[in-house]
């Protein structure tokens, strides 16, 4: 089928042809199904029938069916998110460092990002102890000055911290980690104990993005996640 046109969210209509495989009755009862990308893409279109009714080649015989769709998309992606986060949780075990790993895996994987961090501050150091796609010869401990995740956790803030065109950033000169690794795109979230900073979750890309509201929100609950974990950890 071909998409004609989008107006006011929906989708304007296509015909799905009745085949072996597909029957009439099948498509009428159909209701959520994707539109595979093109060349290039990576992500698929959701749609949901909200209008459907049959088209007939002769009287009583249809061949087919029109349909009129909305763009759910975005909600499946954010229910396909959902279900990774439960899923991540439900397999945390006794340590809580390793429980911190899952979260940090989790996050780079739902982000598409390059790596995933979570960083702890110790006294002298900055401890790299979750990671998730960490590049060949990447420093695990480090002196904290410098650092973009230094700067977040003295920060502290409410929200993820963003930095694009890390290349021609000042941080290009001070974090070690920017220019070996051609990163462009920082996204980082403190993480506290007690109100006090202790650590900043983040994740980095080789490319320059943008991300959603979503995104941020997803970084949000999962720095909370690992707050939690550094809690019983502390216990």
């Amino acid at each position: 089928f071909v998409i004609v046109s989008k107006c006011i969210g929906f989708i304007a209509p296509f015909v799905s042809f009745c085949s072996e495989t597909q029957p009439y009755q099948s498509l009428l009862k159909s209701d959520v199904y994707f539109l595979t990308p093109y060349t290039g893409q990576t992500i698929s279109t959701f749609l949901r029938k909200n209008l459907k009714f049959p088209v007939y080649k002769e009287p009583g015989q249809p061949f087919g069916i029109c349909a009129i769709s909305t763009d759910i998309t975005e909600r499946k992606a954010a229910e396909i998110r959902l279900a990774r986060l439960n899923d991540c949780f439900l397999r945390f075990g006794v340590s809580p460092d390793d429980n911190i790993n899952r979260l940090v895996a989790v996050c780079g994987e739902l982000m598409n990002a390059t790596c995933a961090l979570y960083n702890r501050l110790g006294k002298n150091l900055l401890c790299s102890v979750g990671q998730w796609q960490t590049p060949a010869g990447f420093q695990s401990e480090d002196k904290p000055n410098g650092h973009i995740c230094y700067d977040v956790i003295q920060h502290g803030g409410e929200h993820p911290l963003l930095v694009r065109n890390l290349q021609e950033s000042p941080y290009a000169r001070t974090d070690p980690n920017i220019l070996p690794y051609g990163l462009q795109t920082y996204l980082g979230m403190v993480v506290k104990w007690k109100q006090a900073a202790v650590g900043s979750l983040c994740v980095v890309y080789q490319t320059d993005i943008t991300p959603s509201n979503d995104d941020l929100q997803l970084m949000t609950i999962i720095a909370s996640a690992i707050a939690v974990e550094e809690d019983r950890l502390r216990a």
